[in-house]
């Protein structure tokens, strides 16, 4: 952005770093009350404790200051529609909760296929078979899911985002340490939308 070419990096750097210690100290306020507060903030935005969860990978009674930070810094990419919430949480039901099949809420179709020489009846929208004579359509495929190492790279090729700086700034954010880089596809997406971050910030 304009302002970060103005700035030198180390300022903008040492700033950054001292957010995130005021973002995991909370100002004093007790880890448990923050904990709640973000539950109550993620639940506004369809993020369930069992989600937040299965991307922590333990129970949140065990979370730590920087994995707080790391939950907000996604809470703020989420609602100012940065990233959807599916690039970091999954959408599946949780264990314990049940969900009817869709099949269950609908009949089997009786409508015949729209291929020549073809009598097989459909048994649902997406229950496709192969028929010995005729091959049915498959259902259509999943949207493809952009790739979280590219993302990360155009990010640091990108000028109006800071670059490499922005980079490393980005790192030491998110994971706490110099010269730690992401490596997993998760931590990828977590430095990239703080590099949004940090220029949405530095372009107001």
């Amino acid at each position: 952005s304009c302002i970060e070419s103005v700035i030198p990096s180390d300022i903008i750097k040492s700033a950054s770093v001292q957010c995130d210690k005021t973002l995991a100290s909370g100002d004093g306020k007790p880890l448990e009350d923050r904990v709640r507060d973000m539950l109550t903030a993620f639940d506004e935005l369809g993020v369930s404790k069992d989600m937040i969860e299965a991307r922590l990978q333990h129970k949140l009674t065990a979370i730590v200051p920087q994995e707080l930070v790391q939950l907000t810094q996604i809470y703020r990419s989420i609602k100012d529609g940065v990233a959807p919430r599916e690039d970091f949480f999954s959408l599946k039901v949780a264990p314990g909760k049940t969900e009817p099949p869709e099949k269950s809420e609908r009949k089997p179709s009786t409508h015949k296929c729209a291929f020549p020489d073809c009598d097989f009846e459909t048994q649902s929208e997406r229950g496709l078979k192969k028929h010995t004579a005729q091959q049915h359509p498959l259902p259509e495929t999943e949207p493809v899911v952009p790739d979280p190492w590219a993302g990360l790279k155009n990010a640091r090729e990108n000028k109006d985002l800071g670059g490499e700086d922005a980079y490393a700034v980005a790192c030491e954010a998110v994971f706490g340490e110099k010269e730690r880089t992401p490596q997993t596809a998760e931590e990828a997406k977590s430095v990239t939308v703080y590099m949004h971050q940090i220029a949405e910030s530095g372009a107001e």
